[in-house]
C-alpha cells in the first residue's frame, strides 16, 4: 500500500470511528483529517498546513450539509493536494483553475522555508497547471 491509499484509508477510518462514537460530527472529523494530513509531511508542516486549511474553507465550510462532510468529492480533493506535495499529479484531475492557483499562492508564501528540490517540483507543476 503507498502512502496515498494508506491515507485515504485513514481518512475512511477517521470518519467511521468517529461517527461511531458520536463525536461532534463534522468539526471532530474534520479536525483529525487535517491532523493526519498534516503530520504526513513532515518539514513541510506549514505548507501542508496552509493547503489542508484552504481544503477546510474552501470546502467543508461552505457545504449545505455540513453533517455529511467530508464527503467523497471533498475527501477527492484532499488527496489531490496529498498527492501533488507526495510529489505526482495522477490524482489532482479534481482540482479546479482556482484550486491551482491558491495552492501556488499558498506555495509562494511558504517558498523560503522549503528545501529547493521541493519548491522547483511544485513549480514545475503549476506552471505545467498554467496556475502561475
Amino acid at each position: 500500500m503507498d502512502s496515498i491509499q494508506k491515507f485515504c484509508s485513514d481518512v475512511e477510518k477517521i470518519k467511521k470511528h468517529a461517527r461511531q462514537d458520536g463525536a461532534s460530527g463534522e468539526k471532530s472529523v474534520v479536525s483529525q483529517i487535517k491532523s493526519l494530513f498534516v503530520r504526513n509531511f513532515r518539514g513541510l508542516d506549514s505548507l501542508a498546513t496552509s493547503f489542508v486549511d484552504y481544503w477546510d474553507e474552501t470546502y467543508i465550510r461552505t457545504s449545505t450539509d455540513s453533517t455529511e462532510e467530508p464527503v467523497k468529492e471533498n475527501v477527492d480533493r484532499l488527496v489531490a493536494m496529498f498527492s501533488l506535495l507526495e510529489g505526482s499529479t495522477e490524482f489532482t484531475d479534481c482540482l479546479c483553475d482556482r484550486d491551482w492557483k491558491r495552492l501556488c499562492e499558498l506555495t509562494n508564501i511558504e517558498a523560503e522555508d522549503m528545501q529547493i528540490e521541493t519548491l522547483n517540483r511544485l513549480m514545475m507543476v503549476f506552471v505545467d497547471k498554467k496556475a502561475l
